[in-house]
């Protein structure tokens, strides 16, 4: 059976290649048209695979790790403020008689800058001026009064008498004391006339003492210029001779006296020199006699002290009178100053509000002056970096306005006053331009100050750097040998590294990578557009 039918397929086939019978077209057709969609299905799928892989890989951006320098730095911006600012304002009313300046003059501290009309304010500082010195005039008077509490002698000498108890009232003009000269006694002698007037003043005399004819010495006080007559027509004139008192003379002593060869007239009895009756020359309380009869006392000494409530009062009250006119004046004075006004600081006018003939209003704002020695600025630097800086810190400033130069300032406050908005704490650090240039108050500038620099150190982008500090590489780079084994896209690892300075695009590492790895990360959002034509372009 089997024979008969392979000779059945044999001869079969025979009569189909001996007889030629026309092939079936359509049936060849169907099957070219089958084999041409087996091969399309298969150079698809071969397509797709491919293409996944590539696109996979287009997924991140790689590049290799090299060497480059970095800095950490600060910026920041912030408009610009003059070293000083002051807006002149009047404190009183007036007409501008004077103004002594242009806008954009420089004036020095305390220049005269408007000068207004003042006619009412000198007269309130005249009115202080007369109140004032009647006030002292008062008080001195009082002063004076009670200066007199303390009763004085007006001579030296012995106290012979006191008059009065402590307790005692005392009125003005009483007496309460007698002092007497008993050192220097005074002899009044008669000589005649033609004589007397050639003697002087100074000149030296001898005095003999009647009944003892003991001779003392002594000198010409004084010389009377009126002549006196006597009996028998003597014409005379009465000469004084100071003798010292060797102790034992007294008023009841006589003597005649010798002036340059020239006998007196005749004797005369001795005088004290000066006896002084003390007398209050203001009421009040004897409260303390420091001296008694028989003390010897120099000129202006206290004999007697009083006290009077009255006068305390008097003086206390007077005492205020003053201070209060005093400062009545300094007031009136201030108010006088008020129409004079100066600049306060040295500096530039850059607006001039008032001029001459205005009429100006309290408060009223004539002009402004900008201190320009220098500028500053200050920033609103994070909580997280203000322990970062410190006063002296460099900055490096540029400003739009003055477009291609770099300026430098100076960190002069790191204010310590933080302010809280939306969770985020700042604070103020100020910083100073000395050398400002084209700079004006009001421009905003730029800042920047370095933190810290490396150079020539590991760098790779900052976008590379995951969370807990791992980075992805290509899988055939060096330190590949230290992948942490964490599931990593076909063909990448994960590699752990510690990171050092940074900026705003790359990172220093300090190890965990070298030269000639590979690292890769997916690329910024905005580039990821780019790739792919938009979200879910491929």
């Amino acid at each position: 059976m089997k024979l008969r039918s392979r000779a059945k397929i044999h001869n079969s086939v025979g009569e189909v290649k001996t007889a030629k019978k026309p092939v079936n077209k359509k049936k060849l057709i169907i099957i070219l048209a089958l084999a041409a969609v087996i091969i399309i299905v298969v150079f698809s799928l071969v397509n797709k695979g491919s293409n996944a892989a590539a696109r996979m890989s287009s997924m991140y951006i790689t590049t290799p790790v090299a060497k480059g320098d970095i800095e950490s730095k600060l910026s920041g911006s912030a408009p610009l403020e003059p070293a000083n600012s002051y807006t002149v304002t009047s404190l009183v009313s007036g007409t501008v008689i004077e103004d002594t300046f242009a806008e954009g003059d420089e004036v020095e501290k305390d220049r005269l800058l408007y000068q207004l009309s003042s006619t009412s304010g000198e007269a309130g500082v005249t009115t202080a001026e007369n109140s004032l010195t009647q006030a002292k005039n008062n008080y001195d008077r009082v002063l004076r009064s009670k200066g007199k509490l303390s009763v004085t002698t007006p001579v030296g000498g012995a106290v012979v008498k006191i008059n009065v108890e402590i307790g005692d009232q005392v009125n003005i003009g009483q007496e309460v004391a007698r002092v007497e000269n008993r050192a220097v006694m005074c002899l009044k002698v008669q000589f005649p006339a033609d004589d007397a007037q050639s003697f002087t003043v100074g000149q030296a005399a001898n005095v003999t003492l009647d009944g003892s004819f003991e001779k003392l010495s002594g000198t010409v006080s004084h010389i009377s210029a009126v002549d006196e007559v006597l009996s028998g027509n003597r014409i005379v004139r009465t000469v004084s001779i100071e003798v010292s008192n060797p102790g034992g003379i007294s008023t009841t002593q006589a003597a005649s006296a010798e002036v340059g060869g020239i006998v007196s007239s005749g004797s005369a009895y001795f005088e004290y020199k000066e006896t002084a009756s003390v007398t209050a020359e203001i009421s009040g309380k004897v409260s303390y006699i420091p001296v008694k009869e028989g003390d010897i006392v120099n000129a202006n000494a206290t004999i007697v002290r009083l006290v009077s409530e009255d006068l305390d009062d008097e003086l206390l009250s007077a005492a205020n009178s003053v201070t209060a006119a005093e400062q009545t004046l300094e007031q009136q004075k201030d108010i006088q100053d008020n129409y004079s006004l100066e600049s306060p600081i040295a500096g530039t006018v850059v607006e001039k509000i008032a001029k001459l003939g205005d009429n100006i209003e309290v408060g009223k704002a004539l002009c402004t002056v900008y201190d320009l020695s220098y500028l500053d600025f200050v920033l609103n630097i994070d909580e997280l970096d203000i322990k970062k800086l410190h006063v002296g810190q460099k900055v490096t400033v540029t400003a739009d306005a003055d477009e291609g130069r770099v300026y430098e300032g100076v960190i002069t406050r790191v204010g310590v006053n933080g302010r809280s908005n939306g969770g985020l704490t700042t604070y103020p650090v100020t910083v100073k331009i000395e050398k400002t240039g084209g700079l004006l108050p009001g421009m905003n500038v730029k800042a920047e100050i370095l933190l810290n620099s490396a150079k020539n150190v590991l760098v790779i982008p900052a976008a590379a750097v995951a969370r807990g500090n791992i980075v992805l590489i290509t899988a055939d780079s060096p330190s590949a040998v230290n992948a942490t084994g964490d599931e990593a896209p076909e063909g990448f690892v994960y590699v752990p590294v510690i990171t050092g300075l940074s900026d705003e695009n790359n990172v220093e590492i300090c190890s965990g990578l070298q030269e000639g790895d590979i690292v890769a990360y997916e690329p910024p959002v905005e580039e990821s557009y780019g790739l792919y034509g938009g979200m879910g372009g491929f």
